[in-house]
């Protein structure tokens, strides 16, 4: 349940497909944040999680604000929790003194955005940009000790081919002998960009398999794997209420609470009180023919998947990637199951036998909630059900 920091989010390149180019585009984000709001708001939500709050600096591209501000989140998020915090920045405006305050807070993971070297990251940024951080990374694990994470968008630019996969691949493997782990995200919302999703799920597959013959462990495949044991993962796997994302809570540039920015394709919608089960209610009535997951078999693992994915853009519909995931987890449950290892509500009987104490994340007492004297051109929390589409 990470707390994103992100005073600001707009963005020194204009990545094709990513998921803040609609609020950017009406908004066009400006350097006016309130660093002060922000490192108040950061201490309000370590007083309510303790000493276990994780941060994360994140955007936009954070690293577009001045170094004096960077050093002051990161330095404030140190002192409010032992887990530190992690930093998410497209690299491109990485510098000496940038590795230096890494070093100095002991960054444990630094996460640089990037779908592989040269023009497999063409929809990010040019080929000679994608190598310069590709040599960065070189440079911050051989040479100054650190730890890297890539966060890779699968589109058509690095696997829309078979030769483009292929590369991808000679990629990862240069990232394993450097131990730099990481995620895919399949590349969303964007048709001109992203890749089939029948396609992807071959693909996918593929990459899975190549992932287990090399020892990797990336994202979502892990996530996949831990879900049909019946363990928790990432968000898009646990079911997620857009108006109230326990699995994300983001602080702004004025101090405000919101949610996952995924939900916040326009205006910023501020996060509600509580977490409601509506979608997974809706979705496991809806037959799936008609946009729900009504007899799924892979309900429990799944959920449903990301609501922006959803197909129609409605929230409460399953995601359009459902193809992706069914060919995943059957792939993950036939592995698991030939181990010998429980999956399915075996797995979960087996996994909170000894945990009486287990407490659901939806829990009725979660307070991540906006500061009450908080005015500005927000929008207040909508009534349900007033998103795009109908049930």
């Amino acid at each position: 349940m990470p707390i994103l920091v992100k005073p600001y989010l707009g963005c020194n390149l204009n990545c094709e497909y990513c998921y803040e180019t609609q609020h950017r585009k009406q908004h066009r984000p400006k350097m006016d944040y309130d660093i002060q709001a922000v490192l108040t708001a950061m201490e309000e939500q370590a007083k309510q999680r303790g000493k276990g709050a994780i941060f994360g600096l994140h955007g936009g591209e954070p690293l577009c604000m001045p170094k004096q501000d960077v050093e002051a989140i990161i330095s404030k998020a140190c002192e409010l929790s032992e887990k530190g915090c992690s930093v998410q920045t497209n690299a491109t405006l990485v510098d000496d003194d940038h590795i230096a305050m890494f070093k100095k807070y002991k960054i444990g993971s630094v996460g640089f955005s990037l779908d592989g070297p040269g023009e497999l990251s063409r929809f990010r940024m040019s080929s000679d940009q994608a190598d310069k951080i590709m040599a960065l990374i070189h440079r911050l694990v051989e040479q100054e000790g650190l730890r890297v994470a890539v966060m890779c968008v699968l589109s058509k630019a690095n696997v829309g081919t078979p030769e483009l996969l292929s590369r991808l691949k000679t990629w990862l493997l240069e990232l394993r002998q450097l131990e730099c782990g990481g995620s895919f995200n399949p590349c969303a919302n964007s048709p001109r960009h992203q890749v089939d999703p029948e396609a992807l799920a071959d693909i996918m597959l593929d990459l899975a398999k190549f992932q287990m013959e090399h020892g990797m462990s990336w994202r979502p495949f892990i996530d996949m794997a831990m879900r049909v044991r019946g363990e928790t993962a990432v968000c898009s796997f646990m079911g997620c209420d857009i108006f109230h994302t326990p699995s994300c809570t983001v602080i702004l540039g004025d101090g405000a609470i919101t949610n996952c920015m995924r939900t916040n394709q326009g205006d910023i919608t501020l996060m509600h009180p509580a977490k409601y089960n509506t979608r997974d209610d809706i979705l496991q009535e809806i037959p799936q023919e008609n946009g729900g997951c009504r007899g799924c078999e892979f309900w429990e693992p799944c959920h449903g998947g990301c609501p922006m994915m959803a197909i129609d853009d409605d929230w409460r519909n399953r995601t359009y990637m459902c193809p992706v995931r069914k060919k995943l987890l059957s792939f993950y449950t036939n592995v698991t199951r030939s181990l010998k290892i429980p999956v399915g509500e075996e797995a979960n009987n087996r996994i909170w036998k000894g945990h009486p104490g287990h407490i659901d994340t939806g829990q009725t007492g979660h307070t991540d909630i906006a500061r009450p004297g908080h005015q500005d051109n927000h929008r207040d929390y909508p009534p349900r059900g007033s998103r795009k589409g109908a049930c």
